[in-house]
């Protein structure tokens, strides 16, 4: 199994953590807190240990509002990710639900250069228990975005056929054998899983991802994909003006 790290910012919340940690199930922890909570983070991370079976470390911002706080912020969260790729963690995700606006964003931004995926715990609906395979949501980074856009036209369209067809409320589930009548090649799907824009499921199916319908939708919906489709099936009336431009 992949060695999974995470790097969590993290204030007077602790309820996020927790589903993140049962999300991901991490063999690291890096937790990112203020100097007035310092104390208290690094009890919780004490209980996680124990609780969860992982090895972890607090960093600690100083002077989190002071002239230097985001410049603060920001050599913390580089130090979180730095220290997760020398454990040569396999997967690598940053969590920006806890702590300040400000701490987020700049956490954010530091993760956007590094390349790691950053993911938000949402409150679940009133009367409903948290639910960590749903309530987690993994945002779109470039690198998937990229890979996404420069597929095959065709690829595109299957997946966004394939997300239209499920209902609103519920997952897209593909099944393998749809890949296969599609002729989508298996390198292709391997892509689309390290990615993390598809999660494999019981019984050969694949599971769209939070991260992977917002992408599909954005390249999807994009004007210049449109253009593309239009290209490559142009109307009777475009192609008939086309075939005899030269004539």
């Amino acid at each position: 199994m992949p060695t999974t790290g995470l790097a969590l910012t993290i204030g007077k919340s602790k309820e996020h953590a927790i589903t993140a940690i049962q999300k991901f199930n991490p063999e690291h922890l890096i937790l990112i807190t203020s100097d007035d909570l310092a104390s208290t983070t690094r009890r919780r991370l004490t209980q996680w240990k124990k609780q969860f079976d992982l090895k972890g470390t607090v960093l600690v911002i100083e002077d989190l509002f002071g002239r230097h706080g985001a410049e603060n912020i920001m050599n913390q969260t580089f130090i979180a990710l730095d220290a997760l790729q020398a454990m040569e963690c396999e997967k690598i995700y940053l969590g920006i639900t806890g702590g300040t606006m400000h701490m987020s964003a700049i956490a954010s931004s530091v993760a956007t250069m590094s390349g790691i995926p950053i993911f938000y715990v949402k409150q679940p609906e009133p009367g409903q228990v948290v639910q960590p395979n749903k309530d987690v949501l993994v945002m779109p980074n470039n690198r998937a975005y990229r890979s996404i856009s420069s597929l095959p036209p065709e690829v595109i369209e299957f997946l966004g056929a394939a997300l239209s067809k499920a209902d609103e409320e519920e997952d897209t589930i593909i099944q393998f054998e749809e890949f296969e009548a599609a002729g989508i090649p298996p390198q292709i799907l391997l892509v689309l899983v390290q990615l993390g824009l598809l999660e494999p499921q019981p019984e050969r199916k694949f599971l769209m991802t939070y991260a992977g319908e917002a992408i599909v939708r954005l390249v999807r919906d994009s004007p210049n994909f449109e253009r593309l489709i239009e290209l490559m099936n142009p109307s009777e009336e475009k192609q008939a003006y086309a075939d005899t431009m030269f004539q």
